[in-house]
């Protein structure tokens, strides 16, 4: 160091005491020790809080580790326990800190030697294994189940020192496995049980079944054999009332008339609800006239009604079609059962029928409403009415007898129809029965007219005496005898077949007017008769009396009847039917007598041919108006599509009636078409476009006559 920099520094040395002992640098020294020692506070308070932190996250780890629901072992290689939590200590029965240093082989010697081999197998390989469900027997002597998971555990340079084992207490959730199996295997034994006695079970029921069908198809097929007896019984009845009877013998012959109209109508309702059980009761929706529906209802039960001393209501909605498409036969079932038991429960007032249309969820219905002034139905009793062999109170049945099987019988029927019978009633007020059905109508656009549909033909006592040939066949006695006597009352010959060989033998050798067979409701044993008798009597008019069953009317009507009467026939009904029949056959007979070329014909003036009068005079004796239209009609429906020599016949028949029915348009333009038809179907034939015109022509005014002609005549 040269001379001039030793110097220097002795300078700055002087200069810096001579700072130093300076009172400024006093308190600047001060102000720095006190800044360093504010700074080691801090330091101090923070390593603290440090510790602290540190202590409470030991704690909480603490209580975490010894909380955790799992035996928790922390072992060296040699099996020295490192840690364990508190579960760990509870499994051997030793405190937390005394675990600590002691081997766990020989805490545990029964086992040390698994233990060994499963921690070795995890230090040497460095993976964990998992998942090993292990029996381990606690320290109060208790075997309990665990599943352990071992993974290695390592220092701070990542070499394995030992293991970490984490034991899970599963020992619940296999005992509960164990008992579901065991339980599934009592369920699969108690299921194969109740197989075997299921079908056990299945077998009796069906043998009960087999049983029970056997009983009721006995019973629906000997539904013949129930009725005839009674018809007979009534039949008589109603003969011998007839006759002269003191008081006393009349109030007999009444009840036992009414006791056996009771006694056929617990017979129906019994076969019925047991056909419907077999489900041998079919339903065939048809086309149906309301008029005839309606009246049929009336003169089935207005007479009742009025001998009764009750009024008897029909309305009926103008708004609805003149025809719709049910099964005739089970609605008027229906409503019989309906009006029969207003009747029934009806003392004064009236009975009414309203029918309506109604809509019922965006469909057309019809409804029929049955209401009386009777004496009504609690609420709480209305659904039992339903039930089968039930009644509204169990005084019922005695005061007013019956088998509580008609409004079950309607309602089964009802629903069969598609349909949904209801009742409103109120105690001592009366009652409304309900039937709702979908409403689809014929082909037919007119509406119903009430006024014009709903006239009683009234018939006096001499329509009912006629002249007539009748075989009836019936195999029961009583029955032949009813019939016979039925007949004869009216004017009719008879003559009693007892057998189908009868039948054939007495319908060959003789002419009859009209031939009555009693069916037994067997399509096997009915139709083949019917086919063979029309065989033989191709122009006789057949009735077949049979029981209520749909399909065996339309099957009995293909083989040639002409009328079914389902069983019970009343005398009314009877008599109307052969009145009907006989009517027909004699406006038939008329009819062919009529003919339109011929030598009369031939040698009159087109004035004297065209004179409408003089031809209707012919057989206005005999018929009325009406039928002729009606007849018009049908000979419409028949006219040939096209001409040729063999619908002259058929052309002629429907000039003929057209010329007596054009009389009552009282229109000279129809006539003189007609005349002009006639001329040239007499004359011209051989055009065949010409005759195609005027069989066009002949059809359009015989459409127009009709339809003037229906408005004031039908």
């Amino acid at each position: 160091m040269s001379k001039h920099e030793d110097n220097r520094e002795k300078q700055n040395d002087k200069e810096t005491a001579s700072h130093c002992s300076s009172p400024n640098s006093v308190e600047q020294l001060r102000i720095q020790l006190q800044n360093v020692e504010k700074v080691l506070r801090t330091s101090e308070e923070k390593s603290l809080n440090l510790i602290e932190i540190l202590k409470k996250s030991r704690s909480d780890f603490l209580a975490i580790f010894d909380s955790v629901p799992a035996i928790i072992w922390y072992r060296d290689r040699d099996g020295k326990i490192l840690r364990a939590n508190q579960c760990a200590a509870d499994s051997v029965g030793v405190g937390v800190r005394e675990l600590v240093g002691k081997n766990y082989y020989e805490l545990v010697p029964v086992d040390a030697e698994r233990s060994h081999q499963q921690d070795v197998e995890v230090i040497v390989s460095g993976w964990p294994l998992q998942g090993v469900l292990q029996e381990f027997k606690m320290a109060d002597g208790v075997i309990r189940w665990m599943v352990e998971d071992r993974i290695p555990l390592r220092d701070k340079a990542g070499k394995v020192i030992g293991v970490m084992v984490f034991s899970q207490d599963v020992t619940e959730k296999k005992l509960a496995k164990e008992r579901l199996i065991q339980a599934k295997k009592e369920i699969e034994i108690r299921n194969e049980q109740l197989s075997v006695a299921a079908q056990q079970s299945k077998k009796l029921a069906e043998h009960a079944s087999r049983s029970n069908l056997a009983k009721s198809e006995i019973l629906a097929s000997s539904s013949h054999d129930l009725r005839t007896p009674m018809n007979a019984i009534i039949g008589f009845a109603e003969l011998l009332q007839d006759t002269q009877l003191d008081a006393e013998q009349q109030e007999y012959m009444q009840t036992i008339h009414k006791s056996a109209t009771s006694l056929l109508s617990l017979i129906n309702d019994i076969l019925d609800f047991t056909k419907i059980e077999v489900g041998k009761l079919n339903i065939q929706i048809i086309s149906c006239g309301l008029s005839a529906f309606i009246q049929d209802i009336r003169s089935m039960m207005e007479p009742g009604i009025i001998q009764k001393g009750l009024d008897f209501n029909i309305q009926i909605d103008s708004r609805l079609p003149k025809t719709f498409f049910t099964d005739p036969i089970r609605l008027r079932q229906c409503m019989v059962n309906l009006i029969g038991n207003a009747m029934k429960f009806t003392s004064s007032g009236s009975i009414s029928l309203f029918v309506k249309p109604e809509r019922r969820r965006a469909r057309s219905c019809i409804r029929f409403d049955v209401e009386d002034t009777g004496i009504g139905i609690p609420k709480d009793k209305q659904r039992r009415i339903f039930q089968s062999y039930s009644q509204a109170e169990d005084t019922t049945e005695k005061t007013y007898g019956g088998t509580g099987l008609g409004l079950t019988i309607t309602q089964k029927l009802v629903d069969l129809l598609g349909g949904h019978i209801s009742v409103v009633s109120k105690p001592g007020k009366g009652s409304v029965f309900s039937i709702v059905l979908p409403l689809v109508d014929s082909v037919s656009s007119d509406v119903f007219d009430p006024d014009a549909e709903l006239q009683m033909s009234q018939s006096d006592e001499s329509r009912k005496i006629c002249r007539g040939h009748i075989l009836v066949t019936e195999a029961n006695l009583p029955s032949q005898l009813t019939m016979n006597l039925l007949l004869r009352r009216v004017g009719l010959s008879v003559e009693i077949a007892s057998n189908p060989q009868q039948l054939y033998e007495k319908a060959a050798a003789s002419e009859f007017d009209i031939i009555i067979v009693d069916l037994m409701g067997d399509e096997e044993q009915d139709i083949p008769v019917i086919e063979k008798l029309r065989a033989l009597k191709k122009d006789v008019s057949i009735i077949a009396i049979a029981p209520c069953d749909l399909e065996l009317m339309k099957k009995t009507l293909v083989a040639g009847c002409n009328k079914y009467l389902t069983k019970p026939v009343s005398r009314r009904q009877l008599y109307e039917t052969i009145f009907e029949l006989m009517r027909q056959a004699a406006f038939e007979k008329k009819l062919k007598s009529i003919t339109l070329i011929n030598d009369k014909a031939e040698k009159q003036t087109p004035e004297d041919e065209f004179q409408p009068q003089e031809p209707f005079e012919i057989i206005e004796e005999t018929f009325e108006p009406e039928e002729l239209v009606k007849l018009l009609l049908l000979l419409i429906e028949e006219l040939p599509s096209t001409f040729d020599g063999d619908a002259m016949d058929q052309i002629a028949e429907v000039i003929d009636v057209i010329s007596k029915v054009s009389v009552f348009c009282d229109n000279q333009e129809y006539r003189d078409k007609i005349k002009e038809i006639k001329e040239h179907f007499k004359s011209n034939l051989s055009n065949e476009k010409k005759n195609k015109e005027m069989l066009s022509q002949l059809e359009q005014i015989c459409r127009e006559v009709y339809n003037c002609c229906e408005k004031k005549i039908v």
